[in-house]
């Protein structure tokens, strides 16, 4: 049954960045604990199970210049059939001599099944972008059409920008031709990463795409985040390591852990004609919550509504869009 205590916020507000109702379901990973992460199957069980509004996904560069969906940067998940690649870094791999149709993720739920399925396999960028078209085709075929938008997220290389900078064409071919079907907001948890995208994109004939903010970015956000520990112990510590800094783009897609968040940065955040998006994973030193029962989840996720957040990631992202629908706040 809803609960009435959330009818009220049920009410068409549009996220700035994608264009879609708030708060949006992000499947990170493309839904890591419930599907073999950044896989055909967990990108479809995002979308056709769980009925997500944003895939996140992240992306390594190849020793052989190879873009692949990927967090990593080890294979310790990653099976050929026979064993683990334990201890193999996918940054050293030649993808289509050592990896391409030999390597397999397995099933959260079933850490030992080394089971060899094609929708199990590791992705090229190029991959994923026609798999995405796919399964929208199949559902406009089936009368339930879906938009699906991507928030995708360049890891750091061995020389930090260096390797993205030999790769700049190959990754914004196939996102360019997306851009009339779809919001993709790029980024990195990288400062020196962000800024070399960024430079790139400001050269002539590039597409523009928004970015997320760095630690440093977020840091000039301080004095507008709560005053939980774990928001104190991040205002006290991250100003040692990161330079505080204002946004270098705006609109930007503000991307931190959920207790990092309170209704006054979601109003600052607005202000600036920008999205809010909050992680329940695990994130730095801050643990996961989106693994907990259900009640207390549903308890975070009530209080992120209420303070006007505009997106939820999540590694569970049928459990989250189910919470979101016994408080009425999502068909």
């Amino acid at each position: 049954m809803p609960d009435d205590r959330f009818h009220a916020m049920d009410s068409g507000i549009k996220d700035p960045i994608f264009g879609s109702d708030t708060p949006l379901v992000f499947s990170h990973r493309g839904g890591a604990g419930e599907a073999p992460e950044s896989t055909e199957e967990a990108f479809r069980h995002s979308v056709e199970n769980a009925g997500v509004d944003v895939l996140e996904l992240d992306i390594q560069v190849t020793k052989d210049g190879e873009i692949i969906v990927w967090h990593g940067p080890g294979l310790d998940i990653v099976h050929d059939g026979r064993r683990f690649l334990k201890g193999r870094d996918i940054r050293e791999e030649l993808f289509y001599q050592d990896l391409k149709d030999r390597a397999w993720v397995i099933h959260p739920n079933h850490l030992n099944d080394l089971e060899q399925k094609p929708t199990r396999r590791l992705l090229t960028l190029s991959d994923f972008i026609a798999l995405v078209n796919q399964i929208e085709d199949e559902s406009n075929d089936t009368g339930n059409p879906k938009k699906t938008h991507l928030n995708i997220e360049l890891k750091k290389g061995h020389h930090m920008e260096k390797e993205w900078t030999a790769v700049w064409d190959r990754l914004f071919e196939p996102l360019d031709a997306e851009t009339g079907k779809r919001r993709i907001v790029l980024a990195s948890a990288e400062h020196k990463i962000l800024e070399s995208l960024r430079n790139e994109m400001a050269r002539p004939g590039r597409k523009t795409y928004v970015t997320n903010l760095s630690i440093n970015e977020q840091l000039s956000f301080r004095r507008f985040m709560p005053s939980g520990m774990a928001s104190l112990f991040f205002k006290a510590f991250a100003p040692f390591i990161y330079k505080p800094e204002e946004p270098a783009q705006r609109p930007y897609a503000f991307e931190t852990y959920f207790k990092l968040a309170s209704k006054t940065l979601a109003e600052k955040v607005r202000e600036d004609q920008s999205g809010l998006y909050l992680f329940l994973t695990g994130i730095f030193l801050f643990p996961s919550v989106d693994n907990r029962d259900d009640t207390r989840l549903k308890k975070i996720i009530g209080h992120l509504v209420d303070a006007g957040v505009d997106g939820i990631m999540t590694d569970y992202p049928a459990k989250v869009v189910q919470i979101l629908r016994e408080m009425g706040i999502r068909e």
